[in-house]
């Protein structure tokens, strides 16, 4: 099945959607001009495609066809005071809708992945396995300890507590950040009428 993105995302023979969260202007996507026949047509490779309030521009909202696979980063350009507010998931306000069955939409927010728990960037970090190659399970292969048997205790200690500091921090940021993303769609769906409820 072919994966797709709300906003862009990797893509390695996956569709990339990009979703427009247009909060203000409620008019249907039929009243958009059509794009290019030619770059609407039921895409087949990579793709990226726009959508307002939740409805494809267009026929079918494909405005690129067969891009070259790898990692796209949205970006803005913006004349004399014009502004945009982005929004990259997970949640949105419009959810794209009629996306075809095997397409999987993916929020552009997965190219920044949860932190790991402290205690797992613990594990990371104190050996080699980032970097050695995968084991038979899938997991990261440990390779060799990160310290000498001979390293001082006290520098140990030391290291672990700071590893342990910095994976927290970075932790609960992101959740903070994951709640706060939570309460502003909800609240931005309300105004509109529309179910809160979000997954």
């Amino acid at each position: 099945a072919a994966a797709a993105a709300a906003a862009a995302a990797t893509m390695s023979s996956i569709n990339s959607d990009v979703d427009m969260d247009d909060a203000e202007n409620k008019d249907s996507a039929n009243t958009s001009t059509d794009l290019d026949p030619q770059k609407t047509q039921q895409p087949l490779a990579n793709h990226i495609r726009f959508f307002k309030n939740g409805r494809a521009m267009g026929k079918t909202g494909v405005a690129f066809n067969d891009v070259i696979p790898g990692t796209y980063h949205p970006a803005v350009s913006c004349y004399m005071d014009g502004s945009a507010q982005l929004n990259f998931g997970p949640h949105f306000v419009y959810p794209p809708k009629d996306v075809p069955a095997d397409t999987k939409i993916i929020p552009v927010s997965e190219l920044c992945p949860m932190p790991p728990l402290p205690e797992d960037a613990m594990e990371f970090v104190l050996s080699t396995g980032g970097s050695g190659g995968n084991g038979s399970s899938g997991t990261a292969t440990p390779k060799k300890i990160f310290f000498s048997k001979r390293t001082n205790d006290g520098i140990v200690a030391a290291f672990k507590e700071l590893v342990r500091t910095e994976a927290t921090v970075r932790r609960e940021a992101h959740e903070k950040h994951l709640g706060l993303h939570r309460r502003e769609i909800a609240a931005m769906r309300r105004e509109r009428g529309l179910d809160a409820t979000l997954s």
